[in-house]
């Protein structure tokens, strides 16, 4: 299985401690999926969340270098200021991080943790 880690599926959350009155930090359930590439998996997250991820082609404020394919402006249901861009990464069991720019054919391996997150690269 892959992992999705990402916006509507956030690594960490504050709970409520039901013996102490605090928060604590806990930690989420990842999004799982069969796929065998980053657009399956992004279909899939997307359809589950009800969000929209499709590619950022570069504008003013974060130009890309020409012939560069790279971030995702990332929408859901609970995006309270519009479309965010958001940079993708791969987290392989063997220590490689991987960034597959806007490569929807990118193979994914079983045990891969998939990214949805901040402009990082």
């Amino acid at each position: 299985m892959v992992r999705i880690i990402g916006p509507a599926t956030p690594r960490y959350r504050f709970e409520k401690c039901p013996v102490q009155d605090k928060y604590i930090l806990v930690e989420n359930a990842p999004f799982e999926t069969a796929a065998a590439t980053l657009g399956e998996a992004l279909t899939q997250y997307a359809n589950a969340f009800s969000a929209s991820i499709r590619p950022f082609d570069g504008d003013d404020n974060i130009p890309l270098p020409e012939g560069e394919s790279k971030y995702f402006y990332y929408l859901d249901k609970n995006s309270v200021h519009g479309e965010a861009i958001v940079d993708i990464h791969i987290h392989r069991h063997n220590g490689e991080h991987l960034c597959p720019g806007q490569d929807m054919n990118f193979q994914l391996c079983s045990g891969d943790a998939v990214t949805i997150g901040a402009l990082a690269c």
